[in-house]
């Protein structure tokens, strides 16, 4: 035993990785593993309490399985750097340490985008805001308030990091040893390739960053006679005599859009804990609707199917135009004719759409106003001048109410009116604009 501990192992040691005295060499290595093994006790509970929103627990431990599909990444990322170990020529293992650390990064920015807007990091998604830089730059100012040094410093430290991983000069490894290496991670991650014992409506939370991307159902055409079943549907509704007598008068209309508002919010709708005790007295004491279902998952899509009343069919292999098309996701839906604004216009009522969030975000103003709107305010109104800004450059959704009950008595010079509210602050990291605590409970009620 004392022979095997004296003269095999440091023996196996300088043949596997390198000698002692240059063990500094994996230093690197070595913290990007801790790293990696932070950020997944990070995910894992943050799985589990998305899948059970935080009302009781899941049969099954979907953090565990989130676990299991990540081993997948992990091999990869796992062989991609004892294939780098392998190489004499220091170029290519660079080249592919480069690689797995493109995959890491990856990996983790999708994670920060779970925690902090309840999605997945998408190809589609970063091609669509990669030309939304003062958006960008809104959230991250509301997520790390007062903390951008911090950041920064963490970034420049990371980035300090990454480079000694990708450029670190280590002893080649032979074949047989990678082979030996490997046979661990590739070990745990054949455990991925075992079907899931269940079948779940947001399999999106637990799914790996590859999956995610793959197989996203927006990226598949609804076949021909599905679409031509929609449009009929749509005409049919647009040709339905609904005209009754009434009493013919003109009420005034106001419409309030909440941005990120959804079934779960709402014990009316969902038997769930209420966030929103005051809408539910609403929707108890008058007119409800509970087999309205959503026309989409983004707000562009919401708004075409609210106030145009055509179905926003996804684009199909069309993300790319985003980047340097900022219109791109209200292309085909501009027509004025028909649109909710044109119909009330031509009944006599002056309509206007309200928010406090940027109208250039992705030309959301310029389509508004093609489709009808007469007056359209968004975050460049004066009245904003003194508010706190949030993300997407918006006053809080206080300062628009505050706003509305300004303008209401120039509105009623004109009625009737037609009023559209949309709110910014219950957007997600569901900020509470009062103390920044992200607490989405309180962003909503």
């Amino acid at each position: 035993m004392k022979e095997l501990i004296n003269n095999f192992i440091p023996a196996l040691v300088k043949k596997v990785f390198v000698p002692p005295n240059r063990a500094y060499q994996l230093v690197p290595a070595g913290l990007i593993f801790l790293c990696i093994v932070y950020a997944e006790t990070i995910k894992l509970p943050l799985v589990e309490n998305l899948t059970t929103m935080g009302i009781g627990k899941n049969e099954i431990n979907f953090g565990l399985l989130a676990l299991k599909h990540d081993l997948a990444i992990f091999t990869c990322m796992t062989i991609l750097f004892l294939l780098s170990l392998m190489m004499r020529v220091y170029i290519v293992a660079a080249v592919i340490r480069f690689i797995g650390t493109l995959l890491i990064l990856s990996w983790a920015l999708d994670i920060l985008v779970l925690k902090f807007f309840t999605t997945r990091l998408t190809v589609a998604d970063l091609l669509k805001f990669s030309g939304q830089w003062d958006a960008i730059n809104s959230f991250i100012g509301q997520i790390f308030p007062n903390q951008k040094w911090l950041l920064v410093i963490l970034v420049l430290c990371i980035g300090s990091l990454i480079t000694l991983f990708i450029f670190t000069k280590t002893n080649p490894l032979k074949v047989q040893t990678v082979i030996v290496l490997s046979i661990l991670p590739i070990g745990l991650s054949s455990t991925y390739m075992m079907k899931d014992q269940t079948s779940y409506v947001h399999a999106w939370t637990y799914q790996n960053i590859f999956e995610v991307n793959v197989k996203q159902g927006i990226s598949k055409k609804f076949s021909d006679g599905y679409t031509k079943f929609l449009d009929n549907s749509t005409n049919r509704l647009d040709k339905r005599d609904t005209c009754i007598s009434g009493k013919e008068e003109s009420p005034n209309v106001i419409v309030l859009l909440v941005e990120s508002l959804s079934m779960y919010h709402s014990r009316v709708f969902s038997g769930l804990p209420s966030m929103m005790p005051n809408l539910d007295r609403i929707a108890n004491e008058n007119t409800s609707y509970t087999n309205f279902h959503s026309n989409g998952f983004t707000t562009e899509a919401g708004l075409i199917s609210i106030f145009t009343g055509k179905h926003m069919f996804p684009p199909i292999k069309g993300y790319a135009a985003a980047s340097w098309d900022s219109g791109f996701f209200y292309k085909g839906f501009h027509e004025r004719k028909g649109s909710l604004p044109t119909l009330f216009n031509s009944n006599g009522y002056y309509t206007v759409f309200m928010t406090t969030g940027d109208l250039s975000f992705l030309s959301k103003g310029t389509w508004l106003n093609n489709i009808g709107f007469q007056t359209i305010e968004g975050a460049e109104q004066t009245f904003y001048e003194g508010w706190p800004r949030l993300h997407f450059g918006a006053a809080p959704d206080e300062a628009l109410y505050k706003r509305v009950f300004d303008l209401l008595p120039t509105l009623e010079t004109k009625m009737p009116y037609m009023l559209t509210l949309e709110t910014v602050s219950t957007h997600q990291p569901f900020l509470n604009p009062h103390n920044s605590a992200r607490d989405e409970a309180s962003v909503f009620s």
